[in-house]
C-alpha cells in the first residue's frame, strides 16, 4: 500500500494535478518514517509538503520539506526539488533571506553536479528573490544570466544564432539581450 501510494503522488505531482488531501501519501509517509530506506523515507516527505503546498498549508509543507532534507542522505536530485520547494514557501511567507538560502543550496548542488539545465532553475529563482526585494539591478543581472545561459544550452549546435526570447517563469516571453553575433 505504501508503494502505491506513493507512486499515486509523485505520478500526480508530475502531470500537475493539484493534490486535494495528504490521505494517500500519509499511507507512505507512515509506512516509511521508521524504516531504514531514508530516500523512500525523504521522498513520501517530499510529496508530503507538495500536497501541503498545493493546498495553501504552507507551514505544513515545510515541515514536511525539513523532515525530507533530514532523511535524505545522498540523494542530491531530490534534495534540489526539496530546497526549491522550500523556497516558494519562504517566499510565500515574505522569508526571502530564507528562500535565498535554499536557491543558493540548489544552485550550490547542481554547480557540483554540473547539471546546467537545473542551474538555471536555481539562477531563476535566485533572481525572483532580489525582485521580490526591491533590488531590480541585481535581479536583472541574475535574469540575463538565465536567459544568455538558457539560450545556448538549448540551440543545436548547427544553428547558430540563439534564439531571442527568454520565457520567465510565468509563461510571459521578454527580448534577451543577445545580439545576432553572439
Amino acid at each position: 500500500q505504501a508503494t502505491y501510494a506513493s507512486l499515486k503522488t509523485k505520478a500526480t505531482d508530475k502531470c500537475y494535478f493539484e493534490h486535494y488531501n495528504d490521505s494517500l501519501i500519509s499511507i507512505a509517509v507512515n509506512f516509511y518514517k521508521n524504516k531504514t530506506n531514508n530516500n523512500k523515507t525523504a521522498e513520501s516527505y517530499f510529496y508530503l509538503g507538495r500536497v501541503y503546498q498545493d493546498n495553501n498549508d504552507i507551514l505544513g509543507a515545510i515541515k514536511a520539506y525539513l523532515n525530507a532534507i533530514d532523511a535524505t542522505p545522498n540523494n542530491q536530485e531530490l534534495k534540489v526539488l526539496i530546497y526549491d520547494n522550500l523556497a516558494e514557501c519562504y517566499k510565500a511567507q515574505d522569508q526571502y533571506e530564507k528562500a535565498m538560502d535554499m536557491y543558493q543550496q540548489s544552485y550550490y548542488i547542481n554547480s557540483l553536479q554540473n547539471k546546467q539545465d537545473a542551474i538555471l532553475y536555481s539562477i531563476r529563482g535566485i533572481a525572483s528573490v532580489y525582485i521580490l526585494q526591491d533590488s531590480l539591478r541585481t535581479a536583472l543581472k541574475y535574469s540575463s544570466i538565465s536567459c544568455l545561459s538558457s539560450t545556448y544550452i538549448r540551440t543545436p549546435r548547427s544553428v547558430s544564432t540563439p534564439s531571442r526570447y527568454c520565457p520567465d517563469s510565468g509563461g510571459h516571453i521578454y527580448p534577451s539581450q543577445i545580439t545576432e553575433n553572439g
